[in-house]
């Protein structure tokens, strides 16, 4: 597990305490999941800025867990760098197009009737000039292999 846990929380302290001098938007979701490869257990969590404006430059990600507070992982844009805390995240810096970057996580272990809330803030700049973050949670519910019908 190649993570350095200083350099992801010193991320996430300075995400916190620039984001007064952030617009902060939810209006476009990034965060998103599904099945993964149609295993019912296994739950596929995705966070991407292809849902932003056309005119942004993304320069983090920033894919977490809400309970248990846990970050997953932290890319960094400018240094193509992306710090994970598990080996079932992937991480997919696009340097063509920023907003193609995408945060990947595996969830594997709900149990039955249970979920878990995830989070995903993106900073980016819109327009050339304008800081901001956009922010996304996402309840994940673990799905059941069998389904009743009458």
């Amino acid at each position: 597990m190649a993570m350095n846990v200083s350099e992801m929380e010193l991320l996430s302290i300075v995400f916190v305490l620039l984001s007064p001098f952030f617009v902060v938007s939810v209006d476009a979701n990034g965060l998103s999941s599904r099945s993964f490869q149609g295993f019912y257990n296994l739950q596929e969590i995705q966070c991407s800025g292809e849902n932003l404006p056309p005119d942004s430059d993304l320069l983090g990600i920033v894919l977490y867990s809400v309970k248990p507070s846990l970050l997953l992982a932290a890319a960094n844009l400018r240094k193509q760098e992306c710090s994970t805390s598990s080996s079932y995240i992937a991480c997919h810096l696009d340097t063509a197009d920023t907003r193609k970057s995408k945060v990947k996580a595996l969830v594997d272990d709900l149990t039955e009737g249970q979920s878990r809330v995830f989070g995903c803030n993106i900073s980016a700049f819109v327009d050339g000039t304008r800081m901001t973050s956009f922010s996304w949670f996402i309840t994940v519910h673990h799905i059941s292999e069998y389904t009743t019908s009458f």
